[in-house]
């Protein structure tokens, strides 16, 4: 259910940025700006796979997704753990072996997930690249209108 809102928002910010291009722009710059701030502010740590929560099924092998189960020890000296909302496709994307890089926040509640910059900031570029797009096409059409109507 979680992942059918997040997925709606992000399609509702990408149909803003192209239907309403200057409003789709500053929201994607917000957007931006909101993700370089928790990214920077984030400490770094190395997080061992534990375990997997799986979704898919066993004979459709190509849809089955893998989500791994990760511990760390935060600067505070507490062991925490934490599944990943970044999953690897078992079929095409071997999981890692090994310890991952990962970011995490331990205020105002515990966060973490694996360091993977593709992850925090395409929603917020590829938004803001049809927000330009948006304000593009909207800056030829006006021309190409005119001429094509006569007025």
């Amino acid at each position: 259910m979680a992942n059918a809102a997040l997925f709606a928002a992000i399609l509702a910010a990408f149909v803003l940025a192209l239907v309403l291009a200057p409003l789709g722009l500053a929201v994607g710059v917000l957007w931006l700006l909101w993700r370089v701030v928790v990214y920077s502010t984030a400490k770094p740590a190395r997080a061992e796979i534990i375990g997997w929560h799986g979704e898919g099924s066993a004979t459709e092998i190509e849809a089955a997704r893998a989500f791994p189960r990760l511990q760390f020890e935060a600067h505070d000296g507490v062991m925490r753990q934490f599944t990943s909302r970044l999953a690897f496709n078992v079929y095409d994307d071997p999981p890692p072996a090994g310890g991952l890089a990962i970011r995490y926040h331990l205020k105002p509640r515990v966060y973490a997930e694996i360091d993977d910059k593709g992850h925090w900031f395409t929603g917020p570029a590829l938004t803001i690249a049809a927000a330009l797009l948006g304000m593009f096409v909207a800056s030829a059409w006006r021309p190409l209108a005119a001429l094509w109507f006569g007025n």
